[in-house]
């Protein structure tokens, strides 16, 4: 499997002065928060993941990507502890929470505002102001009175994130989390991702949304065929991989549109 150092930024370009970025600016990653050591998942007699060693430390927005079958949505389960391995271990360090890819089978409450606060009160909890928090921090103050299933599939999306999210575990863990949503939606869930790892937290997205990838994770874990074939820095996986973006392809070294849009601005 291939591993990726951080590249060094590269010099300006000639043609327009501008400096092509590379990863944003961020803290170290902490101390590992769950742990997965050569595990391997069978089902249906056939092999879905193989030797998988992934580690999700705090401070990370971490991408899994792969084609469908990769093993992604398997990995996320076995690191939820909703999958049992057949080998290796799972070694949680911290409570993780998992949002599965149909958003629908989290959203029971009559309001938004209810679906997010009954987490609370199902841990048995007070409400410190992490309903408001969340509810913000996806967009969905306008929403919050309005029936969770009256909304759009991208907005049930944000309020099941919501609703887990809620619950205070530091490890998120995303399925697809994307699906349904517009460019604005997508822009939130960036900002809820960034914003939850700064505070020490950690994200796992599993998403083909490479773009969404590009712009918001520290570090992308690429599975083919139930196995890690490549695992580093978001900027220099994306940047090497059958996963560049379009943007990449097209006007390189850039890797998204608001890099572009920078640079224009620079020169």
């Amino acid at each position: 499997m291939p591993t990726f150092a951080e590249s060094e930024p590269s010099a300006p370009n000639p043609a327009t002065g501008a400096l092509a970025t590379n990863e944003p600016a961020r803290a170290a990653p902490g101390e590992v928060l769950v742990a997965a050591r050569q595990v391997e998942v069978t089902l249906a007699r056939t092999t879905v993941l193989r030797g998988v060693d992934l580690e999700v430390r705090r401070g990370e927005v971490v991408a899994l990507l792969g084609r469908n079958g990769s093993g992604k949505t398997t990995l996320l389960r076995a690191l939820a502890g909703l999958r049992t391995v057949d080998r290796g271990t799972v070694r949680p360090k911290a409570a993780v929470a998992y949002v599965p890819q149909d958003p629908n089978s989290l959203l029971f409450a009559p309001t938004v505002r209810e679906e997010v606060a009954q987490t609370v009160r199902l841990l048995g909890r007070t409400d410190d102001g992490a309903v408001a928090a969340w509810i913000d921090a996806l967009g969905l103050h306008d929403l919050a009175s309005r029936h969770p299933r009256s909304l759009s599939g991208g907005e049930r999306q944000r309020v099941a994130i919501a609703a887990v999210a809620v619950g205070g575990a530091p490890v998120l863990l995303l399925d697809e989390p994307t699906r349904g949503m517009d460019a604005a939606s997508r822009h939130v869930l960036e900002g809820a991702a960034a914003g939850h790892a700064t505070r020490g937290g950690a994200v796992v997205l599993a998403t083909h949304d490479v773009e969404l990838a590009a712009r918001c994770a520290t570090r992308a874990v690429v599975l083919a065929d139930g196995e890690v074939v490549a695992d580093g820095p978001a900027r220099t996986v994306l940047g090497g991989s059958l996963f560049a973006p379009q943007v990449l392809r097209v006007l390189p070294p850039f890797l998204t549109v608001d890099e572009v849009d920078a640079a224009m601005e620079r020169s």
